[in-house]
């Protein structure tokens, strides 16, 4: 066998017996500290972060529902007689205020019909004075008196039955509101129960919505509230109604917010965000950049007792502000790691500070 190849067996022979002997080992990524050899590697030079101490608060969690506004009062006006229609008065989708024309049925033989019973009254009227007269002078029996006063009775009952009739031709606005719908003409001929318009009250205007079993137990009757109207509009009003009964499909509760409506720029019908305050409850408003996740996956801050022991704390976050989070969980006072939050860990002594940079 030539030298060279003798050479390479050797030098291969003794790397393979250095390999096995652990004394060589193949180059790979280095393996990560656990926390346990962090945490014993601190003991000698503990981390140094900063602390601010934080004390529980007043919140009050706001319920947001989808919602629309909706007209206070809707009236669907019918005819309340037969006749043709031979006056219109205010048009469609004016303001109109109580009492004003909506339109008017023809009187045609009312009129003759009222001044016939005005005279039958008049008749009776003077036939039944007679008759007391008659009477007192023992001249009418009481029987003949009482048959003389139901005559006049019904001659009373045809007249304001007439007059009734005649008022009925006339109708009118029951309220101040918009008249939305006007279903007839000048020429139509109507009957007894025909849709003749529309009335709606749209002051105050109504935001209807439906909140969960869950949040209907922290809104009351009058409790403030707001409402996001599709245009942008932000309005405040009070919750004037609150359903004692679920919805049996959705177990939601319909709930009322009235807003003031007097220049009657909000129309019915629009969608909106109803936003109504819940009951308040003890939390704390932290910076969101203080929330970190525990090995397990929970959301959490981290804090530091007395003797500058680190903990994590879980916590259940109740709603985000421009200025803060509000979140739930933790003690009334606490003070909670604001520099350095991300490398302690939890468990471990650290060095420490107030935010003002002083020993803590």
């Amino acid at each position: 066998m030539k030298r060279p190849v003798i050479t390479a067996l050797v030098i291969a022979l003794a790397a393979g017996t250095w390999i096995l002997s652990g004394q060589f080992e193949l180059s790979g990524p280095a393996k990560p500290d656990t926390p346990t050899t962090i945490a014993q590697a601190r003991e000698e030079q503990p981390l140094d972060v900063r602390v601010r101490q934080f004390t529980s608060g007043r919140y009050r969690p706001e319920t947001v529902v989808s919602g629309r506004t909706e007209a206070v009062r809707r009236v669907g006006l019918r005819a309340q007689t037969a006749g043709q229609i031979e006056e219109l008065g205010a048009a469609k989708g004016s303001a109109m205020r109580e009492g004003e024309l909506i339109a008017r049925i023809g009187v045609r033989d009312r009129q003759a019909r009222l001044a016939e019973a005005e005279a039958l009254v008049t008749q009776r009227r003077a036939e039944l004075n007679a008759a007391r007269q008659l009477a007192e002078k023992g001249y009418r029996a009481r029987t003949q008196l009482a048959a003389d006063e139901a005559e006049h009775d019904q001659a009373m009952a045809r007249l304001k039955q007439i007059q009734v009739e005649i008022e009925e031709t006339r109708i009118r606005a029951p309220f101040d509101g918009v008249l939305e719908e006007r279903a007839v003409e000048i020429g139509d001929y109507v009957e007894p129960g025909n849709d003749v318009a529309t009335v709606v009250d749209l002051n105050p205007i109504l935001v209807v919505g439906s909140v969960n079993e869950r949040a209907v137990g922290g809104i009351t009757v009058g409790t403030p509230g707001r409402a996001r109207l599709a245009t942008g509009e932000i309005v405040e009003g009070a919750v004037r109604y609150i359903s004692s009964v679920a919805n049996p499909e959705t177990r939601t509760f319909r709930i009322e917010l009235e807003v003031e409506n007097a220049e009657g720029g909000i129309r019915d019908g629009v969608t909106a965000e109803l936003i109504l305050p819940g009951r308040p409850v003890e939390a704390h408003k932290i910076p969101a950049s203080l929330l970190t996740l525990s090995d397990a996956g929970e959301l959490g801050v981290k804090s530091v007792d007395g003797s500058g022991r680190v903990s994590f704390l879980p916590v259940d976050v109740l709603a985000d502000e421009q200025d803060g989070t509000w979140v739930d969980g933790l003690p009334e006072i606490v003070d909670l790691i604001i520099v350095g939050h991300e490398f302690a860990v939890d468990g471990e002594i650290v060095q420490a500070r107030p935010e003002s940079g002083g020993a803590s």
